[in-house]
């Protein structure tokens, strides 16, 4: 089993989830929308 690289796979998922959501917030405060405090 590559151990090693089923949790290098799961760290990257998570680093993109976290910036999509940092994404998303950003948009928002852009647009001039109500912030999401989460």
């Amino acid at each position: 089993m590559h151990y090693g690289k089923r949790v290098f796979l799961a760290g990257v998922g998570w680093q993109q989830q976290v910036w999509q959501h940092v994404e998303a917030r950003s948009l928002t405060v852009e647009r001039g929308g109500p912030a999401r405090t989460s």
